[in-house]
């Protein structure tokens, strides 16, 4: 840059963008080598608290807040959003009182330690031939129907620290999955003093044609005849009319007699 090359050619160099260049260029214009140090891209307290304060005393959106505050519109959603704060319409235009329920929830489940939470999932992959899948072959019948089978990618993240552990294993069975949880935890420890104590069992409840867990898998608590047993089904619908108990069985009441307008015959000869 000093030379006068061109900052595009100066930013190749290092594997940055042109955009990426110019915007350290700027930086050490302005602040010299101090602005070429990293620094944390996220939005100071200060001015989350700025956006805040904007938002409960002009109870407008985010434009009208980026022009009051000289925050990006974007970033002020960003902000209302993480705080939990409600969208206008759901809002009284008096009070900025929330008077409607929203489907966003502020309750966040992330727990404080690394162990408390593990979030487990299998991906079932359908195999690729050696010679290549549909995408090289098109969906003709030759290639179709060549019976390969599956591959499941088993999935352990740390609700926390974000850790992830994948397997690539053959099936998704309950003594697969428990199995590979037992290799995650030998892999992952929890600190010997845990404020929280381990969760209980919630595997799938095994079918008959399954396997019995290993005792190796089985916890001390579990006996080797009881398996965890599944969660009973809930509510697929909500109440309604059609729904509703009916009526107790028993006589109804009888029809109201009705009562005749016409004169009454005269008796007078």
């Amino acid at each position: 840059m000093f030379d006068g090359r061109p900052v595009a050619h100066v930013a190749a160099e290092p594997g940055l963008s042109r955009q990426c260049g110019h915007r350290r260029v700027r930086r050490f214009r302005t602040n010299g080598w101090d602005g070429l140090r990293e620094r944390r891209s996220g939005t100071p307290a200060d001015t989350e608290l700025r956006v805040l304060a904007s938002r409960a005393e002009l109870r407008a959106g985010p434009d009208q807040i980026a022009r009051a505050t000289g925050v990006l519109a974007w970033t002020v959603t960003r902000i209302l959003r993480r705080h939990g704060v409600p969208a206008l319409a759901a809002c009284d235009p008096l009070t900025g009182a929330p008077i409607r329920a929203t489907q966003h929830s502020t309750r966040r489940y992330e727990h404080s330690a690394p162990g408390d939470m593990i979030h487990l999932d299998v991906k079932k992959l359908g195999r690729i031939p050696d010679d290549g899948g549909w995408r090289a072959h098109g969906r003709s019948e030759q290639v179709r129907g060549r019976g390969i089978g599956y591959d499941y990618l088993h999935t352990a993240i740390d609700d926390h620290s974000r850790l992830a552990y994948a397997e690539v294993l053959t099936d998704e069975k309950g003594t697969t999955c428990a199995a590979f949880l037992t290799r995650r935890r030998r892999l992952v420890r929890r600190p010997r003093h845990h404020p929280h104590p381990p969760g209980t069992d919630r595997q799938r409840q095994e079918l008959p044609h399954q396997p019995r867990l290993p005792a190796g898998l089985r916890r001390p608590g579990n006996p080797p005849e009881i398996h965890p047993t599944a969660l009973p089904p809930g509510p697929t619908a909500n109440p309604n009319a059609s729904t509703a108990p009916w009526p107790p069985n028993g006589p109804t009441a009888g029809p109201t007699p009705a009562t005749s307008n016409a004169p009454r015959p005269s008796t007078h000869g």
